[in-house]
């Protein structure tokens, strides 16, 4: 007789256990299906309880501040959208989306992206959900790239 796999949590469900992104180009692929709700206090970036997601952990190299780090998501079967925060999992700011009231821009069906310049040494936490993801969810692959920075100013 067949017994069915019972799905997993995603080992990236909440920010303590975010994938450490490691030698860059980084590149993941996972499913979003059995996160859990994150709750994070005040609703920072415009994560409000209920939004299920992943999380990934990204220490800036020494010259991050001449380069422009990218974080794609190159295919997802759900409406997905990431987020960019700095600090510790304890004590998340958000750096991305900018202000009190993200917009719908930061989620899409395929090829969302932030590009930034990093601050050498800092830790950033990327956040991948979906829109009104208490009901938007699967799979998804996500790259971490950096390239020079622009010097025009």
């Amino acid at each position: 007789m067949l017994v069915p796999q019972e799905a997993e949590i995603p080992p990236n469900d909440k920010c303590s256990g975010a994938v450490s992104v490691g030698s860059l180009p980084f590149s993941y692929s996972g499913s979003t299906t059995e996160a859990t709700p994150d709750s994070i206090e005040g609703a920072v970036c415009g994560v409000y309880d209920g939004d299920r997601g992943v999380w990934f952990r990204f220490v800036a190299g020494p010259n991050s501040s001449k380069q422009l780090t990218t974080v794609r998501i190159d295919e997802s079967s759900f409406s997905s959208g990431l987020r960019l925060f700095g600090g510790s999992c304890n004590s998340l700011t958000c750096v991305f989306p900018e202000g009190d009231n993200p917009t719908d821009e930061v989620f899409s069906n395929s090829q969302t992206v932030i590009s930034f310049v990093a601050k050498p040494g800092q830790t950033y936490f990327i956040l991948l959900t979906g829109w009104y993801s208490f009901d938007a969810f699967g799979t998804y692959s996500i790259t971490v790239s950096v390239s020079l920075a622009s010097t025009d100013e």
